[in-house]
């Protein structure tokens, strides 16, 4: 499920970054399944720029998983976060 994950327009909340055990939490709002968190084990590089070359913005445009290990999340601001990490899990919570 988690290559195959539509993040399309769904609300960027936070990322945050436990360092002791290299857990990375991202925060989404999703218009389906409501508030999610993606956590990202064993994380072994996070990018995380905020130019805004497209303009402002909090949405998402695309989730992806090139290859093993590596996780992109495009932003509609133009900004590409990329995280390296042994696995990816999705807590989400369905709205009512």
């Amino acid at each position: 499920m988690t290559e195959n994950l539509n993040l399309h327009d769904a609300t960027l909340v936070a990322v945050r970054v436990h360092w002791a055990d290299g857990t990375c939490i991202v925060e989404v709002d999703h218009g389906t399944l409501g508030i999610c968190f993606l956590t990202f084990s064993t994380m072994t590089l996070l990018t995380l720029p905020r130019k805004q070359s497209w303009g402002r913005s909090v949405s998402i445009n695309s989730f992806s998983m090139p290859s093993t290990g590596r996780y992109e999340i495009e932003v509609q601001s133009g900004d590409l976060i990329i995280i390296e990490a042994s696995e990816m899990t999705l807590t989400a919570s369905v709205r009512p």
